[in-house]
């Protein structure tokens, strides 16, 4: 491996360790405590709702049954992951165009607003590593191309437009289609779980539209943008270009996108923009944008999830001083069950609002922001406030 890569990422290493001991809730929170679950013999979509596939869960689970349920520990998996996943941008990038190349496009990466959150698990981060090893030896190793993209899609199956455009580019088209039956397989046979069927697919198709994604990921990587503006007449062939097509037409006809949606944009923004930091006559002003929005961006969402953490923090602990399994909002009551190692209630992990369920809240701890639960309608009683960036949350017993 080149030198100089070895110490960028062990430089991005080192940057992500306090985020490992970040408290912040969101979707991984949801996913480790989870998997938990599934260490302890539970089984999605027959135990509990989850709206995707489980393998992800899996291989946390089984991180949990060896070495226990260590927040930093499952977080040093998943940054693994995304160095995993710069390392192949690398190599694509490098073999796209060349070695410089290549390592501009990672070092673009690891400083992309994504890698902010990098030791963050989302499902995607997984899916999409299988992906860039399945588009790195799709002609190479055609049939085990194929079964990467299987392995991808049994993860996450909305990237399968990128498999599409994939097998187009194969020089052995059957045997990429023949790999790739895993996952038809795969989700044969899940389709036998009860639930399974509506839980993963009808949830996705009957989902509330979120286009606020698209904006968000536009203002996140503007920078990005501004270097494929002086990188688009080199570009090499067109399968780049049709990766992103396919993959932005299927969000569009989806509806509901979030910022870690774009996460493959993301990786081939990367590797076209990276000529422009190269050979462009500009570069040297180019350099001085990309120091600067990421100093500024770094600072800020750094700052942010700093003073944010501590917030929560406090929150936990004054939460954990009281008796009881918990429920409620479903990434907090998750961060809480797993740091303050409560059950939640009935395993009502992720709450499917979508679908209008009334849920069972006797017999619990139950958190939410005021704006979405009071608990007042159910005779629960008050037992502590607090207000953390204009979102109050208020813990109650019911």
């Amino acid at each position: 491996m080149d030198k100089k890569l070895v110490i960028l990422l062990t430089i991005f290493c080192l940057i992500q360790i306090p985020m490992l001991f970040s408290v912040m809730p969101s979707d991984d929170s949801v996913y480790m405590v989870m998997a938990r679950e599934v260490s302890r013999g539970y089984l999605p979509n027959i135990n509990f709702f989850h709206a995707h596939s489980s393998i992800h869960l899996y291989l946390y689970a089984g991180i949990i049954l060896l070495l226990g349920v260590k927040i930093w520990l499952l977080k040093s998996f998943t940054l693994l992951i995304w160095m995993a996943c710069g390392y192949m941008t690398y190599l694509l990038a490098r073999e796209r165009y060349d070695e410089q190349i290549g390592f501009i496009a990672v070092l673009l990466f690891f400083i992309s607003y994504d890698s902010i959150f990098a030791s963050f698990t989302f499902g995607i981060e997984l899916s999409m590593l299988f992906f860039l090893i399945s588009w790195y030896i799709l002609n190479k190793k055609p049939f085990l191309a194929g079964i990467m993209f299987g392995f991808c899609l049994m993860i996450r199956l909305h990237l399968a437009p990128l498999g599409i455009i994939l097998w187009l580019h194969s020089k052995e088209k059957r045997q990429f289609l023949l790999g790739s039956v895993i996952c038809i397989i795969y989700y044969g046979l899940m389709l036998r779980v009860p639930n399974f069927f509506d839980n993963v697919f009808m949830y996705h198709a009957g989902k509330t539209v979120i286009n606020g994604g698209w904006l968000s990921f536009f203002i996140a990587n503007l920078p990005l943008f501004v270097l494929l503006s002086y990188s688009l007449k080199n570009i090499k062939n067109t399968i780049t270009f049709e990766l992103t097509l396919a993959y932005c037409s299927f969000l569009l006809i989806v509806g509901s996108v979030f910022e870690y949606h774009f996460l493959p944009i993301t990786i081939i923004l990367c590797i076209e923009s990276a000529y422009a930091l190269t050979y462009s006559r500009f570069k040297k002003y180019l350099w001085v944008m990309v120091i600067i929005w990421t100093v500024v961006m770094g600072f800020r969402v750094g700052t942010f999830i700093y003073d944010t953490s501590i917030e929560y923090d406090d929150l936990i602990d004054k939460v954990s001083t009281y008796e009881g399994s918990i429920m409620g909002e479903p990434s907090l009551a998750s961060l809480i069950a797993l740091k303050s190692g409560k059950n939640i209630t009935r395993n009502m992990i992720d709450l499917n609002f979508q679908r209008m369920e009334i849920f069972d809240y006797k017999n619990s701890l139950v958190i939410y922001n005021e704006r979405i639960f009071t608990g007042s309608y159910f005779n629960c009683t008050l037992l502590h406030s607090k207000t953390i960036n204009d979102d109050t949350f208020k813990l109650w017993r019911c």
